[in-house]
């Protein structure tokens, strides 16, 4: 950038050795200069115009042309002092290539974008995981959740049985992804047979089951077929006693007859003989069956005499039972 020129000014010696040389009196006064600027770096003293004789001239004349030349040198200097300070300056991070001047503003935005550029750069390697040296926050997250998810797991296994299946359903149940509940329980060690083992024995404590039963109830809830016939064979299944105790249960809920609650054990997977030595095993009354029945029926549908009397026959009672125990219902 080019530098801009300060005027010079002319002082009282330069002012009377132009005097000389353009032929002027001497004894001519020379007006007193004006002041100097604040800029200037020396101030120099108006001589006193007694002294204009040549030879004083000649010596002003030179001390002034020494003053000028400082005078021009040190505004010179100011002035590009104040230029390199209105310059604009640029951070070193972004500066342009140095020696050629001043920098371009082209130079200034590519530097800038390439440092931005970089920057990004290396925000994306934090973030990298491809080769398993750094863990990104999102996988801290995961982590915490698997954490949560096997924690949840073991609780649930610590109160009753579970397959793997039925313990990854319970997982999603609670709000768990099935990738988060599927590696949670696959990355524990859960013996499956065991908890097959403990789910027939929580069944039998319930409830009664044939062998063929409790076997397919724990099919249902997620064991493989080795699982459940394995737990069925360690549990020791008495279908002897299981059968009374199933029939019991029944004439607790309903009115049955012999040969309906004999079918029912059956389809309940007691064998015919178990079954029959079951029920007639108890002492039951079959005609407060039979009343019993006929009860729950008019309770919830409008019959006739007849039509409720075929209705108990086609279950299993005998005409005598099915007409006292029609006739006990107040029909």
């Amino acid at each position: 950038m080019t530098r801009p020129r300060t005027p010079l000014l002319l002082t009282t010696g330069a002012m009377a050795a132009l005097a000389v040389a353009t032929g002027c009196a001497a004894e001519e006064e020379v007006p007193a200069p004006p002041t100097m600027t604040a800029s200037s770096s020396s101030t120099m003293a108006a001589p006193s115009t007694e002294s204009s004789t040549p030879g004083a001239i000649a010596s002003n004349s030179a001390a002034a042309s020494s003053a000028s030349t400082s005078t021009a040198a040190s505004s010179e200097d100011t002035a590009g002092t104040e230029s390199e300070a209105d310059a604009p300056t640029t951070s070193a991070t972004t500066a342009g290539p140095t020696g050629g001047g001043e920098s371009r503003p082209e130079d200034d935005k590519e530097s800038a974008e390439a440092s931005v550029t970089a920057e990004a750069g290396t925000g994306s390697d934090e973030g990298d995981d491809s080769d398993g040296g750094s863990v990104t926050s999102g996988d801290t997250a995961d982590s915490g959740e698997l954490a949560s998810a096997r924690s949840q797991a073991r609780s649930y296994l610590e109160f009753t049985g579970f397959s793997r299946t039925g313990l990854i359903d319970q997982l999603e149940y609670e709000g768990y992804s099935n990738a988060v509940a599927t590696e949670a329980v696959d990355g524990m060690d859960i013996d499956f047979d065991a908890e097959a083992l403990q789910s027939a024995e929580s069944y039998l404590e319930h409830t009664a089951f044939s062998e063929e039963g409790l076997q397919g109830q724990l099919e249902y809830e997620g064991y493989t077929l080795e699982q459940a016939a394995g737990a069925v064979a360690a549990v020791g299944v008495d279908t002897a006693s299981e059968a009374v105790e199933s029939a019991r249960s029944y004439l607790k809920h309903s009115g049955m007859s012999e040969s309906g609650l004999i079918d029912q054990l059956e389809y309940e997977g007691f064998s015919a003989e178990e079954a029959a030595s079951a029920v007639e095993g108890l002492d039951v009354d079959w005609t407060a069956e039979a009343a019993e029945s006929a009860a729950s029926y008019l309770k919830h549908t409008s019959m006739s005499r007849s039509e409720l009397i075929d209705q108990l026959v086609f279950e299993g009672f005998t005409t005598s039972q099915a007409e006292a125990g029609v006739s006990a219902a107040g029909l």
